[in-house]
């Protein structure tokens, strides 16, 4: 479950100086592959993400050297909270099995909600080609709501492995 976690750091927060990006999704992805398949037989949703995940980290590294179009953007970021709602879904299937641990799934999956959103305010904000200011604080409270949900997976990640134990 570490893999995916800090895998989920990669592609839920970017960090850009001077155009390049210090936090590049594809090595993510590629965490999380290898996390997911420490888990596939834990949960169906881990199992079928794998696949998923290989691919995102051929297309993100691939497009880590092109300039991404809007419209790959918002494919990317479809694909991300795809992932995401399969990720919560196995949790949940770990919760059902390892009842031992209080996972938070119902905040996992509020946060998951609070990701959709605020990912659709960034894509309208880019759209509608919103000025300077209003697009920082937009983004600004995009990385929030991903570091809350990247808080309460690693709440949950210790509460597996706490019980694991």
């Amino acid at each position: 479950m570490d893999r995916i976690f800090y895998g989920l750091i990669f592609v839920l927060l970017s960090v850009n100086m001077n155009g390049l990006d210090l936090l590049p999704d594809w090595p993510g992805y590629l965490l999380m592959y290898t996390g997911l398949g420490q888990l596939a037989s834990e949960s169906r949703h881990f199992s079928a993400l794998r696949p998923l995940c290989l691919v995102m980290t051929v297309c993100t590294l691939f497009l880590s050297f092109v300039r991404l179009s809007l419209l790959l953007s918002i494919v990317s970021v479809a694909v991300k909270l795809y992932l995401l709602h399969r990720l919560v879904q196995g949790m949940e299937e770990l919760q059902a099995h390892c009842t031992a641990a209080n996972m938070e799934i119902d905040t996992l999956r509020s946060r998951w909600t609070l990701v959709v959103t605020a990912d659709a305010v960034v894509i309208a904000a880019a759209l509608l080609r919103m000025n300077g200011l209003i697009t920082g604080l937009i983004g600004l409270a995009s990385i929030i709501i991903s570091v809350l949900f990247l808080m309460v997976f690693h709440r949950a990640r210790l509460a597996y492995r706490a019980a694991r134990i």
